[in-house]
């Protein structure tokens, strides 16, 4: 029998635990750092923004780590911060009045960064989802990335949505709210995929 894989979770917490922060954050990125970027660049809907985002959303992690209470797992922690990122740098290019192409819109010739991009993002049939995804609202594309693709759940997906720490009872009842908004922008998805070609109707459906 194989050993099983490392806990990044623990790493992370034994490198801050030691004081070694730097390491803390390294570890933290080595583990979640593609998934973020790629769950930041589903949720905003360009690339740029994403990267900006995400180096932001690095700093924040650097900074916060020696704070970092252990309430939730760092994880969750993770895309909170960058999520929280995101939307700063939206509001930032909103003042601005600069311009925000979707992803059909560009040319998608590598460049400097691209092995930087998930490799989810380059196959055929998934970019033929990021596609529809794209037709899908902010909220309806995010949350379909953190519960679909990260498997995060409930509780942790409020919280990462909420962009902070929840009591009981509001996390509850955020936890419901985005269970209702997430069967909707399934079934939406599943119409635009359906409209295009791409459902097979005789598939049982997933759960959620």
């Amino acid at each position: 029998m194989n050993p099983p894989d490392p806990d990044p979770e623990l790493d992370v917490r034994a490198a801050c635990e030691a004081g070694a922060y730097d390491r803390a954050a390294d570890l933290t990125l080595r583990a979640y750092g593609d998934g973020i970027l790629g769950f930041l660049s589903v949720r905003m809907g360009d690339e740029s923004l994403a990267r900006e985002a995400y180096s932001e959303f690095s700093v924040d992690l650097w900074k916060g780590l020696a704070s970092f209470g252990w309430r939730c797992p760092v994880r969750v922690w993770a895309y909170t911060l960058a999520r929280n990122a995101g939307h700063r740098v939206r509001q930032r290019r909103h003042r601005h009045g600069r311009i925000e192409l979707p992803f059909d819109s560009r040319d998608d010739r590598a460049g400097p960064e691209h092995s930087r991009t998930p490799a989810y993002m380059r196959t055929t049939m998934k970019s033929q989802v990021r596609a529809l995804r794209a037709r899908l609202s902010e909220e309806e594309r995010e949350l379909l990335v953190l519960r679909v693709d990260k498997h995060m759940t409930w509780p942790e997906l409020a919280t990462v949505v909420a962009g902070r720490e929840l009591e009981s009872t509001e996390q509850k009842r955020e936890a419901a709210r985005l269970r209702k908004r997430f069967q909707l922008a399934k079934e939406r998805l599943r119409e635009l995929a359906r409209s295009e070609g791409l459902l097979d109707e005789h598939r049982p459906r997933g759960s959620d």
